[in-house]
């Protein structure tokens, strides 16, 4: 019996050694809405639904590539694991075991659902720097197989994607255009620390902004609720001929296509390639064990006091988090946040990995136990973490920590949402610092399986001590530059040594490198198409492809490189050149 739907083809197949020669198009039987996503929970068991371009994962990235191609003479079939909302069980999927740092539960730092991560992103937005790009004797493992000036063409498109303002990061021209009297950016009398330059878009929740558009395609079908559970190969392992798909209420299908890219997130694109290990035991693309290493997340460190003579006119520039809401720092519609930096020359002289400074205001009651609870409760409840990791001993403990100091809680609560800047009580240094490359900081497979029956990751993240001496001497830098200028001073707090608990260290929820590109399938999983080394039609999408991280947010550079991704697909697909 023959099954359709709108845009694809798929039939049901009894059997599971059919071969992608046997699919075949037939008349549409079911007559679903065109207008709206697929419930894969609904398809008969054993579909095999036929494409020509395979996209696993519907955040930033994938919705991009699939956006990118609608209209084209070729179908495309998106995956998505969650639907249209959040779901615990669907989001649990993301739990695994941390064994390296300290790190945040693996299933409250990525978002799984429709939309992916943009669900919770802030829209803080910058390309990464020429330096990002290069290749440094003082970091190892360095170096793009592109430069960022061939990238610049796909972050201008990029930028209408992030729904951002003009591609323009100069901090003179937004000064400019801002045109405030009563504010400017520290003007340092030399160029060892200078400025830099961020937007801050709406911010984009790519599953909201672009599902209709998505759902009126008619050569684009997006199944909610299909998890991608194994990459299956020809028998050499060098073309990729399906991918079996499976829904947490028991539903198994698959997808035969001519094309697949993965676009699941930095941890899930090589989660997916190593349990794809019925072909090569090893898992796919990694004959050099290189699959899951080099994982990279930017550590957020405050440390440090900034004390300026004139804090009212320079410091609204850097105020991180009063940027989020201010849109007096705006200009063609787009609002922008400063930053500080040792310039690429002074990082180079150095040895200096990337890294951007801006500030955090501490008001009255800011730094006691009770608004530290209140805190936690407040992240907790916003990723939605409590209900599985914290009830109810962990909970009643905070609420009690809050309990006993309510009039701090009370008192920093009011003075953050009204900005009351009498309540301001210091300006603490807010760093982000690149990590370095890693090879033994790396995800691998876990002998537990989650409820689909694979392999749950093991995380062992680690981080270059560089990181920690980075901070260091950025601070020394700031501090002898603010003077230099009669500007002010930072009171400098050591962070401490790498490998002891840092209380003032967290994460940015960026997962990055895992699949790292490189022309040299010795140094790389994919080339620097995005293709994986030795699988002719097999591409992966987003930040785990990041051979360095910068000190950016991801987010553009990832759409930047879906939408690069994206234009070669195009050509590879109407010439018909997949060769491995």
């Amino acid at each position: 019996m023959v099954w359709t739907c709108p845009r694809l083809g798929y039939r049901y197949l009894p059997s599971t050694d059919d071969s992608v020669d046997d699919l075949l198009p037939g008349p549409w039987l079911v007559a679903l809405d065109p207008l709206m996503f697929l419930d894969a929970r609904r398809l008969p068991k054993n579909a095999v639904i036929q494409a020509d371009v395979c996209i696993v994962g519907g955040g930033a990235a994938g919705i991009t590539l699939a956006k990118e191609l609608i209209g084209q003479p070729f179908r495309v079939c998106l995956l998505e694991s969650g639907g249209l909302s959040f779901h615990r069980a669907t989001q649990a999927l993301y739990e695994g075991e941390n064994v390296g740092l300290p790190y945040e539960p693996l299933d409250t730092c990525r978002a799984r659902y429709f939309g992916g991560s943009t669900n919770s992103w802030g829209g803080w937005s910058r390309p990464l720097a020429d330096i990002d790009f290069a290749v440094r004797d003082w970091v190892p493992y360095s170096g793009w197989p592109l430069s960022r000036a061939e990238l610049v063409p796909y972050y201008e498109r990029a930028h209408q994607f992030c729904q951002l303002g003009p591609f323009e990061y100069s901090p003179a021209f937004w000064e400019c255009q801002i045109g405030a009297s009563d504010v400017s950016l520290l003007p340092f009398t030399g160029d060892r620390i200078v400025n830099g330059i961020t937007e801050l878009g709406p911010p984009t929740q790519f599953g909201k902004v672009y599902r209709t558009e998505l759902a009126r395609a008619h050569n684009v079908s997006v199944y909610l609720y299909a998890n991608a559970l194994e990459i299956q190969t020809s028998p050499s392992a060098q073309l990729v001929t399906h991918i079996r798909v499976g829904t947490l209420s028991g539903i198994r299908f698959s997808v035969a296509a001519r094309v697949f890219v993965l676009a699941a997130g930095g941890i899930e694109n090589a989660r997916l390639l190593l349990v794809s290990n019925s072909t090569v035991s090893s898992g796919l693309g990694n004959h050099n064990d290189l699959v899951g290493r080099f994982f990279m997340e930017h550590p957020r460190f405050l440390a440090g006091v900034v004390h300026l003579l004139h804090p009212e006119r320079y410091l609204e520039y850097y105020d991180r988090e009063g940027n989020y809401r201010s849109r007096r720092l705006a200009a063609h519609g787009t609002s922008v946040a400063a930053h500080l930096s040792a310039s690429e020359n002074v990082q180079a002289e150095e040895g200096l990995l990337n890294h951007k400074m801006s500030v955090i205001p501490v008001y009255s009651g800011e730094e006691s136990p009770a608004t530290d609870a209140f805190k936690r409760l407040y992240r907790a409840f916003w990723s939605r973490t409590f209900r599985r990791h914290s009830l109810p001993d962990r909970f009643i403990r905070e609420l009690l920590e809050v309990a006993t100091g309510l009039g701090d809680v009370v008192t920093m609560v009011y003075a953050r949402l009204f900005r009351a800047r009498s309540l301001i009580r210091a300006y603490r240094l807010e760093t982000i610092v690149e990590p370095a490359p890693n090879p033994h900081s790396r995800l691998s497979l876990s002998t537990e399986r989650d409820q689909l029956g694979l392999n749950r990751v093991r995380l062992d993240w680690r981080l270059d001590p560089l990181v920690t001496r980075t901070l260091r001497r950025v601070h020394q830098i700031l501090d002898e530059e603010l003077r230099r200028a009669q500007l002010g001073r930072v009171d400098i707090q050591d962070p401490g040594d790498e490998g002891s608990p840092l209380s003032n260290r967290s994460w940015c929820w960026h997962h990055m490198g895992t699949t790292r590109m490189d022309p040299d399938p010795k140094r790389g999983v994919v080339d620097e198409h995005c293709r994986v080394h030795g699988i002719a039609n097999l591409f992966i999408a987003g930040s785990s492809v990041f051979p360095t991280a910068g000190s950016d947010t991801p987010t553009v550079t990832i759409v930047a490189l879906a939408i690069r991704l994206a234009d070669r697909l195009k050509t590879l697909l109407r010439t018909g050149i997949l060769s491995a």
